[in-house]
């Protein structure tokens, strides 16, 4: 279903955002949609990316972002007829397009109804946004629902004409809560908003806190950030105003505040609910506000939050906070944790999906097919689950257990949660003697009815087996946390947490993918290893109905048995994004765990872009049409080496048959690896771009830069040849091979060396000389591995821990030394001369076995005459000449920045792999790359390799 949120922005926000950033308006619209929301403005009250979470096709349109209209306008070829109304022209011309489902107006007022009306097709579900004063002639009538959070207006807005208006409060987007890391605190007090005609509450008390200090009071800095015309700016108030900001740096300011004051707007009507509250503990900050009625329901006063009640309570508060740092900021982190549990994104996207299935007024949309089928509605549903819930007890009492079953059956395809359905199922399970489908009943039973005590009573005769605990003590801790909420055995999760892990710990590049969630257990077994392991930033996608498993198809059958006839058919295996969400809260997981709800069909064409790269894929959809809608638009996401684990490959015969079908059609072989006697895993096969060749044809394989590193069955190039075997070539100057004549192209080291506008070209030109399919291989030094490890050496000097600022110091030199030095070998062979070089063992593991020589070399001749020439330091000629003879590094990059190049070089299938990982047939036994006892040449590199 399409949703569609049209928004503006302030327009001072827009122009001050593109002053700054003046070659934002040249780039192509989506970009710029990107960029603007990355820059956090408005974020509250921003809705639409998280609506992906709860199964939307979501549009962001920033209608008064001229630039970006224009440039959308320009996409899409519009005839725009006049100037006079292009606001309203470009928003029209892009919704008439969209044809969405729901529309969201955030401003009312710009689009109300007339606006509406003026659209080709209206959308079946109107939305709007309010909390402030509304114009006179406001026509509301078009909107189904508006939401507001300000209680006192409810009334206007239906005198306006809304068909319903609902109190809703703000909520924050997830990446504001970890937004700038941890800040030093610089200003005692700072506040930043508007001021005007309509904040005379707020100009008066901001004066009184900048005259505080003069009038006897405590000492203490203040710092305003003032949105307004100066002549709105008292005297008093404008000799601490440092003006306006927006967006990020928005945020930073209140970051950086001991405490952040808050005053509403005055027509605020006597109720708590502005969004600098919400956005202030958002940044761990200490709020101080107003205290209103309804705060308490929010916030706990004195404990996450702290009110004032008049002026000389704001002043004697303001004085007693900075007193008392420690109470200040526990205050502080209770309110952040309050604010990340109530009023996060992710729990309003689903309260707002439940708002537009309530108003949905047609039945042809896909929410709609799943709580209505053939026109039964689900009151009519609810009278057929009861009597079927009747007539099992009936027939269990008899029996009859086949009659119960089959009525069982019946009752969960309706998909309407009743209680004690599943408790009956369970009982039926157990009097058939399958007891782990009857745990597995009960456990469905209790995630939506906590309470039922029968059916947790009866649980407790089912545990796990004994197998079920693990050598693995960190394993054990894990289930005993997600077992409740997993229907996997404990072989298969023992497989993904193992496995999961290694892919962190190794530093492997992709997402995780988790089709076929159901309670979620697995998910947030998969986000932990995440959390605790992951070098990188990663995703969880967890993708499901969230309302129970679709109908099987004839395919669908174990041991030759219908799916439907075994009792785990339509509508079982059900959970929910709420259950799911809840349980990732519970372990502070919900940041890493993005839920996407639908079919797979449905879902998987449209967000495969956005997911990108995996490294880890679970496939848990059971069906033969579902496995085969993974296979179709996942499977070529995931890396080469990549992770496949197949939950039903050995109980359901359709799964089974699509991934055959599958790898049949396209020439797959993999080897399976059983994990018990359903699940199984796999790595993905590389991609064979490079065939290996018969002795008396051998692959033609370039080195360039090959420096003292060379292989006789490669044809080796260097600017300053070493071997007469090696051709001297200067690769600014072009690759001396003939186009489309090479099977593989390696540099290692040598793009850092290249003018950074001059790396393009190179590559350019080692796509050129390659051919068809033919593979390069890249190695440089890795500048995201380096700014990591500076970072956490960082981290640590600040902490005084034993033998980090050596590290520290180590990790500087990596960073610029190669970058910035004016002399053979730098700091970083002054840094090797030293007597008792510190921290050896960390500068010996990241330099490998190359550089491991030159330090001994070093060490060895300290003390001899062929030292450095210093005087070279301060001869600008000599300076020149060095910085021009190779040695130093013009550019750094990082896996994006490389893949990006690559990439529009016109190479495909850009992925990462290790030293000792290689597409490029027997590569390891050229000793390129690692040596020959395994070690690593260079462990501060990337690898990347790309086909043509």
């Amino acid at each position: 279903m399409k949703f569609v949120q049209v928004h503006t922005f302030y327009s001072k926000y827009l122009d001050w955002f593109y002053s700054r950033n003046p070659e934002l308006q040249r780039l192509p619209y989506n970009q710029q949609i990107e960029c603007l929301l990355g820059d956090g403005f408005s974020a509250l009250h921003i809705i639409a990316p998280q609506m992906k979470s709860v199964g939307y096709d979501s549009s962001f349109i920033i209608a008064n972002c001229m630039h970006s209209q224009l440039m959308w306008a320009r996409e899409n070829s519009l005839n725009l007829s006049n100037t006079r109304d292009l606001l309203y022209q470009i928003v029209r011309f892009q919704l008439n397009s969209i044809k969405p489902e729901v529309v969201y107006f955030s401003d009312p007022i710009t689009f109300d109804s007339s606006f509406i009306r003026s659209l080709s097709t209206r959308p079946k579900v109107i939305a709007g946004w309010r909390a402030a004063s509304i114009p006179g002639k406001t026509d509301f009538t078009e909107f189904d629902f508006m939401l507001t959070s300000d209680s006192g207006i409810r009334e206007n807005i239906l005198r306006h004409g809304a068909k319903e208006c609902i109190y809703s409060l703000p909520s924050v987007p997830r990446f504001l809560f970890d937004l700038g890391g941890k800040v030093e605190k610089q200003a005692d007090l700072v506040f930043t908003g508007q001021v005007s005609q309509e904040h005379r509450k707020r100009i008066y008390l901001l004066n009184e806190i900048a005259k505080a200090p003069l009038s006897g009071s405590r000492e203490f800095s203040t710092e305003y950030y003032l949105s307004s015309v100066p002549e709105n700016i008292p005297a008093g108030i404008s000799m601490h105003n440092l003006g306006e900001r927006w967006g990020k740096e928005m945020y930073m300011v209140l970051k950086k505040g001991r405490i952040v004051f808050n005053a509403h707007i005055d027509i605020a009507s006597n109720e708590a609910s502005n969004m600098r509250m919400f956005e202030t503990l958002a940044m761990g900050s200490f709020l101080l506000t107003e205290r209103y009625p309804n705060i308490g329901s929010l916030f706990e006063p004195g404990r996450e939050i702290e009110t004032y009640e008049n002026r000389d309570d704001l002043i004697e508060k303001i004085g007693y906070y900075l007193d008392h740092e420690e109470e200040r900021e526990e205050i502080a982190s209770k309110g952040k944790k309050r604010c990340r549990e109530n009023y996060c994104m992710e729990r309003r996207a689903v309260e707002f999906d439940t708002l537009i299935k309530k108003h949905m007024n047609k039945k042809n949309t896909q929410e709609t097919a799943s709580r209505v089928q053939s026109g039964v509605t689900d009151e009519v549903k609810l009278r057929q689950v009861n009597e079927i819930l009747a007539l099992a007890y009936e027939a269990i009492n008899n029996s009859k257990l086949n009659d119960a079953f089959e009525l069982l059956i019946k009752g969960k395809a309706l998909r309407l949660r009743v209680e004690n359905l599943d408790l009956l199922r369970a009982i039926c399970f157990i009097k058939m003697n399958d007891f782990s489908s009857a745990r597995q009943a009960l456990l469905e039973e209790l995630s939506e009815f906590p309470n039922n005590k029968t059916a947790s009573d009866l649980l407790q005769q089912f545990t796990e087996a004994s197998g079920t605990k693990s050598n693995d003590q960190e394993f054990n801790e894990l289930m005993s946390a997600i077992g409740p909420y997993t229907m996997l055995s404990p072989e298969r999760l023992y497989s993904l947490y193992s496995n999961a892990k290694r892919i962190c710990e190794e530093n492997i590049s992709g997402d995780f993918v988790e089709c076929g969630v159901a309670r979620g257990g697995s998910s947030a077994l998969l986000a932990m290893m995440i959390k605790r392991y992951s070098r990188i930033p990663r995703k969880l996608y967890s993708l499901d109905t969230f309302e129970g498993m679709p109908e099987p198809s004839k395919e669908d059958t174990h041991a030759g048995v219908g799916a439907e006839e075994t009792g785990w058919g339509s509508g079982t295996c059900a959970g929910s994004v709420n259950n799911l969400l809840r349980l990732c809260q519970g372990l502070g997981l919900e940041n890493l765990v993005h839920p996407l709800k639908g079919l797979f069909q449905d879902t998987l064409p449209r967000y495969k872009n956005e997911i990108g790269e995996v490294a880890l894929l679970h496939m848990d959809g059971d069906w033969y049409e579902s496995t085969k809608a993974i296979l179709d638009n996942v499977y070529d996401n995931v890396i080469p080496g990549g992770f496949i684990q197949v939950d039903d490959y050995g109980h359901w015969e359709g799964c089974r048959k699509a991934i055959e079908e599958y790898f049949k059609a396209n020439s797959i072989t993999v080897k399976i690896n059983p994990i018990d006697s359903t699940g199984v895993w796999f790595l993905k096969p590389p991609a064979q771009a490079v065939s290996p060749k018969s002795v008396n044809s051998p692959l033609k394989m370039i080195n360039i830069g090959c420096g003292s590193r060379f292989h006789g069955d490669w044809i080796n190039m260097d600017v300053m040849p070493l071997d007469p075997a090696i051709r001297k070539i200067d690769a600014l100057s072009g690759i001396p091979v003939e186009t489309g004549s090479a099977d593989v192209v390696y540099h290692s080291h040598l793009l850092e060396h290249l003018p950074k506008q001059m790396a393009p070209a190179f590559i350019a030109e080692c796509f050129r000389v390659l051919k068809e399919g033919g593979l390069i291989r890249v190695v440089v030094p890795d500048l995201e591995q380096i700014a990591r490890q500076y970072t956490e050496q960082l981290e640590k000097a600040l902490k005084n821990e034993k033998g980090a600022e050596a590290r520290y110091d180590w990790m500087m030199l990596e960073m610029f030394d190669q970058t910035v030095r004016n002399f053979p070998g730098g700091e970083m062979l002054r840094y090797w001369q030293q007597e008792n070089i510190p921290e050896k063992e960390f500068i010996m593991k990241r330099v490998g076995s190359e550089a491991k020589w030159v330090m001994e070399a070093v060490q060895n001749n300290r003390n001899s005459r062929h030292g450095l020439n210093t005087s070279e330091e301060t001869d600008p000629v000599k300076i020149g000449q060095f910085r021009l003879s190779g040695e130093i590094h013009q550019w750094m990059y990082d896996r994006y920045s490389l893949g990006r190049l690559l990439k529009q070089a016109g190479f495909r299938e850009v992925r990462l792999c290790r030293a000792d990982e290689s597409s490029i047939p027997g590569f390891n036994s050229y000793l390129l790359d690692t040596e020959a006892d395994g070690a690593v040449r260079k462990p501060d590199s990337l690898f990347m390799e790309a086909i043509k």
